[in-house]
């Protein structure tokens, strides 16, 4: 199939690995609430809200062609430790929020960060966003362990932060 539906696997509590190559784009929900989920692999381009939501299992996350991080993408994640999105431009609000096992972000091609994108991440200690040019100043609230320093971004953008992220 060249696409899945909204809710497609939405609460499959056993499914542990996914790999789909040829799926283009995936629907609302898609993964939400498998509890078992440890890890993803899709090539889609089209990744839609809330696709991993509550999947407290996940731990890794490949997303080659995404081209965004949408609206509550992995919220309550909390076992989340690596994400690879090289071609997403934004990340929406709460994509991230709770996720909190995830320690250090690397989004290289990402230019906008939205509201609470990454809020409650309790254990970030870096981020790498080269090319963002637009970050809302609540995109990393109640990240605790992480400060201004540590957010490796152009000048203009991080002068636009608090100092900590309380």
């Amino acid at each position: 199939a060249d696409f899945l539906l909204d809710d497609s696997f939405r609460d499959c509590r056993r499914l542990v690995h996914v790999v789909l190559p040829a799926v283009k784009s995936n629907g609302r929900s898609e993964f939400a609430g498998c509890c078992s989920l440890r890890s993803v692999s899709l090539v889609a381009s089209g990744i839609a809200h809330s696709a991993f939501a509550g999947c407290t299992r996940f731990a890794s996350a490949s997303l080659p062609c995404a081209r965004c991080a949408e609206d509550n993408l992995f919220v309550g994640c909390t076992r989340l430790e690596s994400v690879s999105m090289p071609v997403a431009t934004e990340v929406y609000d709460l994509s991230f929020r709770n996720c909190s096992n995830l320690t250090e972000v690397s989004l290289p091609a990402v230019r906008r960060v939205y509201a609470n994108a990454f809020a409650c991440c309790v254990n970030l200690e870096a981020v790498s966003l080269p090319r963002l040019d637009s970050v809302d100043s609540t995109a990393f609230k109640r990240c605790r362990r992480l400060s201004k320093e540590r957010i490796s971004a152009p000048e203009h953008v991080t002068n636009t932060l608090p100092d900590s992220f309380e």
